[in-house]
């Protein structure tokens, strides 16, 4: 569960990792604070409260739907860029995408990264993503849908 992360720290899981001799006891036990679970939960938290179906989100963030469903699903880990697309897509608050960045194990949006910094400014002011890849290109910088 995304509410389950802070509860525990990373030397209390590490403590239960020490605890438990089979790793799949650690899993049943400590399951909703690893970072996947947090991502999944965040995400399909995000798609729920869009009106839209999944085809037509996996649609617009240019990725597939079976993608989009085993990402949902956990059993693929999307790339920082897929994450930001999907994020302009369904428009999260920007610490929500922060938290989907992080859960993944990717490095947050930074304001001091030229990058980012467009990515950051096309999520407070709901750009699209076809409009910010497009000013990330006309900038020079790599773009998203690459």
């Amino acid at each position: 569960m995304v509410s389950s992360i802070g509860k525990k720290s990373t030397t209390e899981l590490l403590r239960d990792l020490r605890k438990y001799k089979e790793f799949d006891s650690y899993l049943k036990h400590d399951a909703d604070y690893l970072r996947q679970t947090v991502f999944t939960e965040k995400l399909k938290e995000l798609l729920k409260r869009d009106d839209r179906t999944r085809i037509e989100i996996a649609q617009e963030a240019c990725i597939s739907e079976i993608y989009l469903y085993q990402i949902c699903t956990g059993k693929r880990v999307p790339s920082r860029e897929r994450v930001l697309c999907l994020c302009l897509v369904l428009h999260p608050k920007l610490e929500e995408v922060q938290e989907l960045l992080r859960s993944c194990g990717h490095a947050p949006l930074h304001p001091r990264d030229r990058r980012d910094a467009q990515i950051i400014h096309a999520l407070l002011h709901n750009g699209t993503l076809y409009q910010t890849d497009d000013a990330l290109i006309e900038m020079g910088e790599k773009s998203l849908l690459k």
